[in-house]
């Protein structure tokens, strides 16, 4: 949705290494006058429109194996669903529909946020950022205190600020108030504070009042994983592979935050109840228990079969006896049905992928016994290294290129509102639709040639790929013939 309130559809497509490409956008601006409602079938139409159309920079997406990003709107979520259940149907056997990764993310961190006892203390927070951050004075001092603090004029850091479509933002305003608590209790400890001698200044009993700091320590600590998953969602890195371990880690941090403060000591728990209202039947700290199961509400949308089988192949993860887990295997083995769905014996194709994941978890094959393979795995993404290190394993390497090649958010997708302020402005506001997706094309696509340029597969049939290079440069080409014809039609 722009600034002059159209509903809008982008369709951007995500690459490892070579950066978004803006695709289309759909303006359902007529479908909505009609009658009709930016709704899911309207949604689900237009995204198998894109999928078929071969002549969109020359190239058939449908057949090659990709994932949908879409965001948690509801109208997004049936979309999905009526999408995914086309992944049987001959045109559209490898069809995998997810949810955005930090989307999903914030509608956790929306309904933590909705806890009383964690609201509370997420408005406190806001009060304390409002109160520096709104107001010239104090920002001025805090500035003064945070630039002593950090070495010189010019060094000092800022605090962050909620906003209420992104929940995330929140727990990162009380994380970073954790780290400038040395600057906040400088600043109004200081003698041109305290000159001011604001009246019933509860802020400044907020920031010397330890019971308040260890509330913020608690919270921050809940939820400092689903932070980390949301940066992890939000770049341009293919991450599909941590993703499971990290929503696994998630889990285990949560249960454990049930049982860990009995094991304190007495003065210690008694400070810890007191940040939640004392303790109720054999829960040891309330709240944890609802954000546990929140968390178990929503947990099995980050628990897709797309991310259980990149983790099954992550080499970073090549010792976590994934083959054991009955659950992540069977959803390894349907991830290979939609890939291999062209293969005339698929029952023979899980068969070699079997023995070959076999020989790779034992490291027996030759690409994989050699010992500078398994160093620097950290620095290395996983795609890439397959791509160097599979070659005797070729159809256990395809997928998991496949796989590990993928990112897990639609984040490129939301960045596109703000290239739409370039394009509709306040003296440019009666741009016909058409015009203004042109602009939007050469905006987002035209600083396609300065992203690295190295090999990122699109994986197609197994044993084949086509260069993503070749879809950049239709997306140059194109973005060379929009300028001129834009150009000709302002020297018109």
């Amino acid at each position: 949705m722009t600034w002059l309130r159209r509903g809008l559809v982008n369709f951007v497509f995500q690459s490892a290494t070579s950066g978004p490409i803006f695709l289309k956008c759909v303006d359902a601006s007529g479908h909505m006058a009609d009658g009709g409602t930016k709704d899911a079938e309207f949604i689900a139409e237009q995204t198998l429109e894109v999928l078929d159309n071969s002549e969109l920079l020359g190239f058939n997406f449908k057949d090659h194996f990709g994932v949908i990003w879409m965001d948690g709107a509801s109208n997004n979520v049936l979309a999905g669903k009526m999408l995914e259940s086309l992944h049987g149907v001959p045109e559209y056997p490898w069809l995998c529909v997810e949810w955005c990764t930090p989307h999903l993310a914030n509608v956790v961190l929306g309904k933590f946020g909705d806890l009383d006892l964690v609201s509370e203390i997420i408005a406190e927070g806001q009060e304390l950022f409002e109160w520096f951050m709104n107001h010239h004075a104090q920002h001025a001092m805090f500035v003064a205190q945070s630039d002593l603090y950090y070495g010189g004029e010019g060094k000092g850091r800022t605090l962050v600020g909620g906003a209420d479509t992104r929940f995330g933002k929140y727990f990162s305003m009380l994380v970073r108030m954790l780290v400038e608590k040395p600057v906040l209790e400088a600043t109004v400890v200081s003698k041109v504070y305290n000159d001011k001698k604001y009246k019933d200044d509860k802020i400044k009993a907020r920031i010397l009042s330890p019971e308040w700091w260890a509330k913020v320590a608690v919270v921050s600590k809940a939820v400092s994983g689903i932070l980390s998953l949301i940066r992890m969602g939000d770049s341009n890195k293919p991450t599909l592979g941590m993703l499971y371990p990290a929503v696994i880690a998630i889990e285990e941090h949560l249960e454990g935050m049930l049982g860990r403060l009995s094991s304190l000591s007495a003065n210690v728990v008694t400070t810890a109840h007191n940040i939640v209202t004392p303790l109720a039947g054999d829960s040891d700290i309330p709240y944890a228990a609802d954000m546990l199961q929140i968390w178990g509400d929503y947990a099995v949308h980050f628990k897709s079969d797309l991310a259980m089988a990149a983790y099954v192949v992550n080499p970073i993860h090549h010792n976590a006896n994934q083959q054991a887990n009955e659950s992540v295997m069977n959803a390894f083995y349907r991830i290979c049905r939609r890939f291999f769905h062209g293969d005339d014996d698929i029952e023979n194709t899980l068969a070699i992928i079997s023995l070959q994941l076999t020989a790779y978890w034992n490291k027996s094959a030759a690409s994989f016994s050699q010992e500078y393979a398994w160093k620097n795995l950290d620095a290395t993404p996983g795609h890439l290294w397959w791509q160097s290190h599979g070659s005797s394993t070729n159809k256990l390497r395809s997928l998991s290129m496949g796989l590990l090649s993928k990112l897990i958010g639609a984040g490129e997708s939301e960045r596109m509102w703000k290239k739409w302020k370039l394009t509709q402005t306040k003296q440019q506001n009666r741009m016909l639709h058409d015009r203004a997706e042109k602009k939007l094309f050469v905006y987002a696509n035209m600083e396609l040639d300065k992203q690295a340029s190295a090999f990122d597969p699109v994986y197609g049939k197994p044993g084949g790929s086509s260069d993503f290079a070749i879809l950049k440069t239709r997306a140059l080409e194109e973005v060379h013939k929009l300028v001129l014809s834009l150009d000709k039609e302002d020297n018109r």
